[in-house]
């Protein structure tokens, strides 16, 4: 497996942490249960889950996580996404018709979100209120296509998992000043074909 992705800086990831927050939970047992950064082999009975930032370029923040099913048995690895930016008023949301990333703008620029699991696109998705999943649940997320406010994109991934497999997901924000979005979609699906090849 290639894997010639450049590490992000940490003055980088610092910056882009506060410019969109990146929340990523496994739905299991009923419940959403937050994935942290770094390697969590005793979080989850039957994954080891390791989770890591990766940056492209400027603009770029790449999240990359692998699940390895310990068990004997096939298991059905359900991440959900949730990207908000870090002020509580005049914010947007958005799903793109074509549903396979979603957008958030604020006065400073436009956002996109996306991921990727084993070359499998987004399951579900929706607009809510930020730092809401971690209180969901259920694995279905309500379908809201637009919002404004203190809201958040959240997506789904779904990956089934044979024993002893491993499953590389990737979720990503990308960022332009411009408010661009054929600047943003064209970065996207550079991204995704990029991933593809890696991951091979």
């Amino acid at each position: 497996m290639n894997r010639p992705m450049k590490t992000v800086q940490n003055n980088d990831k610092r910056f882009l942490n506060e410019l969109v927050h990146s929340n990523h939970y496994l739905f299991n047992n009923q419940r959403m249960n937050l994935i942290q950064i770094g390697n969590q082999n005793s979080q989850f009975e039957c994954l080891n889950i390791s989770m890591e930032h990766e940056k492209v370029e400027d603009h770029i923040l790449l999240t990359r996580l692998e699940f390895k099913n310990i068990s004997d048995q096939p298991f059905t690895a359900k991440l959900f996404v949730e990207n908000f930016i870090d002020q509580e008023v005049m914010n947007y949301a958005f799903i793109s018709p074509n549903r396979d990333f979603l957008f958030l703008a604020n006065e400073d620029g436009l956002y996109l979100t996306s991921g990727l699991f084993d070359k499998s696109s987004i399951n579900q998705y929706s607009i809510v209120k930020a730092r809401l999943l971690e209180n969901y649940t259920t694995e279905f997320i309500p379908f809201r296509p637009i919002g404004n406010g203190n809201v958040a994109s959240v997506y789904s991934l779904e990956k089934r998992i044979q024993p002893n497999e491993v499953s590389v997901a990737y979720t990503w924000v990308l960022f332009t000043e411009s408010s661009s979005e054929k600047e943003l979609i064209r970065w996207n699906n550079h991204l995704k074909r990029r991933l593809a090849f890696l991951e091979k």
